[in-house]
């Protein structure tokens, strides 16, 4: 019989797993799987880094994770990282914020995305899925190297 079906929770996936002392970033993480992922892995001992385009919605996801946690989530544990990935030049500065943070990076879970049905550009003239889906996440994670390979095992998750 498996373990695992489709109703199982990322809590119970991850149960017995301790993630204390381990830096993740995750980005949209202010909403939907993100939100759920950065939720778990601060649930697990994480410090999490909720890299999301809007810092309002991100504080009010981080103060629902804390507040719904019962106290197993201390506020120290989430920290927030404004993130536009519809610009590479905005997405460049939010990678050189976190580097200037002197923090080593053990998991990256390049969350955030876009669908939509209408025909919509990047601020650098990309097709909007391509540019922020795909090679602004791949720009952020070339300029993330540094901080996971200092931990030695880092992972990378998109």
């Amino acid at each position: 019989m498996a373990r695992f079906n489709r109703k199982t929770t990322a809590e119970q996936v991850s149960e017995g797993i301790d993630l204390t002392g381990r830096n993740a970033l995750v980005t949209g993480a202010n909403t939907g799987l993100g939100m759920e992922t950065a939720r778990v892995l601060a649930l697990r001992g994480a410090h999490v880094t909720m890299a999301c385009r809007n810092l309002e919605k991100a504080e009010r996801a981080r103060r629902s994770i804390v507040d719904s946690s019962g106290g197993r989530i201390e506020d120290s544990q989430l920290d927030l990282l404004e993130l536009d990935l519809n610009s590479l030049a905005r997405t460049r500065h939010s990678a050189e914020v976190f580097n200037n943070r002197s923090r080593p990076l053990h998991l990256l879970v390049n969350n955030a995305g876009i669908m939509i049905p209408m025909l919509r550009r990047t601020a650098d003239g990309f097709e909007a899925h391509l540019g922020i889906n795909h090679l602004a996440h791949f720009l952020f994670t070339n300029l993330l190297l540094e901080a996971l390979r200092s931990t030695g095992r880092a992972r990378v998750v998109m």
